[in-house]
């Protein structure tokens, strides 16, 4: 009885003990994980000489340009208005070196697929300052505004058990300048910061290259 008795406790200790153990990281490499805990947003998967490794993209302040001489202009030949939302300075400071990159999102808030529906991966149209990220625009009598941005096409999953959205690019990223945002429902609004770096190789592209492509064109093919 007093064997039987010992045999359930030690069972039952080992079941707590088990139950309390966090649950493990989700690897994202061999001998990499996900932190659970840490104010990063947004990590990329980067594969550099050394190897894969995690890398943090911390954001930056998204400014407002009104543009007001160019829209002085614009209203004299009836044509609307538009505002910029941008970051400062040509290039980002982060880098990342693979054009296969893998990023990691952690979403935040009550609702994970609100929260997931606003991440947006964008390409960034560079200035001689600033390098924008959306454009709003309205006709000349200030109604149907719009905010155009120009988005890379990506899959999107959430990592099982965990807050973090996995972004993958569906073609390799192109030389230039990328930053993700969380856009606001509402098109008259912009983010307040957004997650930006920059991929080497060559000089970036004038337009979107990501602009989908007109049907017919030979690069539809």
């Amino acid at each position: 009885m007093r064997k039987t008795v010992c045999s359930i406790a030690l069972a039952l200790a080992g079941a707590l003990l088990t139950h309390a153990q966090p649950p493990k990281a989700p690897e994202v490499a061999p001998g990499i994980t996900l932190p659970a805990n840490g104010d990063a947003t947004v990590l990329v998967l980067d594969s550099a000489t050394a190897g894969p490794a995690l890398v943090h993209i911390p954001p930056h302040e998204v400014v407002l340009s009104s543009h007001a001489t160019s829209n002085f202009f614009r209203g004299m030949v009836y044509s609307g208005p538009h505002m910029t939302a941008e970051l400062d300075g040509v290039h980002a400071e982060s880098i990342v070196s693979s054009t296969r990159a893998v990023f990691f999102v952690r979403l935040t808030g009550d609702s994970v697929e609100l929260a997931r529906s606003r991440v947006h991966l964008l390409w960034l149209q560079a200035g001689k300052k600033r390098r924008e990220i959306t454009d709003f625009s309205m006709n000349v009598f200030g109604g149907q505004r719009t905010r155009d941005v120009d988005e890379v096409p990506c899959d999107t999953e959430m990592i099982e058990g965990t807050n973090w959205l996995k972004v993958t690019p569906k073609e390799p990223l192109l030389p230039g300048e990328f930053a993700f945002a969380f856009l606001p429902k509402d098109v008259n609004q912009q983010p307040d910061a957004a997650f930006d770096f920059s991929v080497p190789g060559g000089s970036a592209k004038a337009g979107n290259p990501y602009a989908p492509k007109a049907a017919g064109s030979a690069d539809t093919k």
